[in-house]
């Protein structure tokens, strides 16, 4: 025959730890709406702001989604996993704006981005008399400002 066992809670000890099971549960229901209105309502900096706003209209136009292993896990969604999210966003953003700018290059620009392009650029140059080259910065500090773009015109 089996023994009986009777289980008493203690409410006043258990009191904390289903309160914390509680808010767990709250906390894997919260929509996205709800989770993007926390994570504006922090203290955010004004990159952090940025940040959000660009991993959120990444998220909305749905270029990205979460983080596969927070999903399972049911974590809701956090500023960390945003910082996580962003270089993704911003690799995102780049190719969108190189692509945008070969669409739009008129049929007069080269852009060269392989060695085949390169060389077949410089066939053209030997038969120039008259070259002019320029770069293209984003300002004119030479210790803060970049470079991002080389410019070659010629006559023929």
């Amino acid at each position: 025959m089996a023994p009986k066992v009777k289980l008493t809670l203690n409410n006043d000890a258990c009191k904390p730890t289903l309160n914390n099971a509680a808010k767990k549960k709250r906390a894997s229901q919260e929509t996205l709406e709800e989770a993007w209105a926390r994570i504006e309502a922090l203290k955010n900096s004004d990159s952090d702001k940025r940040m959000i706003a660009d991993v959120k209209a990444a998220m909305l136009a749905e270029k990205i989604g979460r983080e596969p292993e927070s999903v399972a896990k049911n974590k809701r969604l956090s500023k960390a996993e945003l910082k996580r999210l962003y270089p993704k966003v911003k690799e995102l953003k780049q190719a969108e704006i190189l692509a945008e700018m070969v669409d739009s290059m008129p049929k007069n620009y080269w852009l060269v981005q392989t060695k085949e392009r390169l060389d077949e650029l410089l066939e053209l140059l030997d038969q120039e008399e008259l070259i002019v080259f320029d770069v293209e910065t984003t300002g004119t500090n030479v210790y803060r400002d970049y470079l991002v773009g080389h410019v070659i015109t010629a006559t023929k």
